[in-house]
């Protein structure tokens, strides 16, 4: 996987057992870049392209942007919705329908009893096994006490529900160590997620990791 923009001359490259880090010195380039890069997370078209294989890909689909650590939840809406959608299939499935159609039955009843002294007569049009996931509010139990821990946590569960995604990290090292920046790329490789860390100072190089930078000048070294 790559990342192209016309804003520097170097292409930055993406694998399973090196973290790439791009830091820009240059406020105005900093500024641009994120902007473009949060835009096309939103969806929207930018100058910067992502690509695989040659070939380029859909920003929103195949990265994500992190730039909140304190606090940091892996309860995200999009992560959520996949978990729900996940429950609704099982819920769905040969083995769980009939069990499914009769919990639904049983609440329709229940809410007939609730209802009969009313002066008028209701129906349930949203009832389904969808409304009835979302009213229990589904969240992730956050188990780990490191916010590195659960960071990891989270990028699993993304690859799991929804893909191998590019991970993007907007100054990741001015919330964290350097003993816990190692700890969390030795864990990010071993697992083979693709790491960017997108950075405005220039800090001591890690283990595993490969750096391009602009500085102050515009000049790329």
């Amino acid at each position: 996987m790559r990342l192209a923009t016309p804003l520097i001359g170097h292409v930055i490259e993406f694998n399973e057992n090196k973290v790439s880090t791009l830091v820009i010195e240059n406020q105005t380039c900093f500024y641009r870049l994120m902007m473009d890069l949060t835009m096309q997370a939103e969806g929207y078209e930018g100058d910067a392209v992502l690509s695989k294989d040659d070939c380029p890909i859909q920003f929103p689909k195949n990265a994500e942007i992190i730039q909140t650590f304190t606090p940091f939840t892996v309860n995200r809406k999009s992560l959520l919705t996949k978990i729900c959608a996940a429950i609704e299939k099982e819920g769905l499935n040969e083995s769980n329908f009939l069990r499914t159609e009769e919990l639904l039955a049983q609440i329709e009843r229940y809410i007939d009893d609730l209802s009969f002294g009313l002066p008028c007569s209701i129906t349930f049009d949203k009832l389904n096994i969808s409304s009835i996931i979302k009213s229990v509010g589904v969240v992730i139990e956050e188990n780990e006490d490191e916010p590195i821990e659960r960071i990891i946590s989270y990028m699993e569960l993304v690859s799991e529900l929804e893909s191998d995604k590019l991970f993007i990290f907007v100054n990741m090292r001015s919330y964290f160590a350097d003993d816990k920046m190692n700890l969390f790329i030795k864990s990010a490789t071993a697992h083979k997620h693709r790491i960017m860390l997108l950075d405005c100072n220039a800090r001591a190089m890690l283990d595993g990791e490969q750096r391009w930078t602009v500085d102050e000048d515009w000049c790329e070294i």
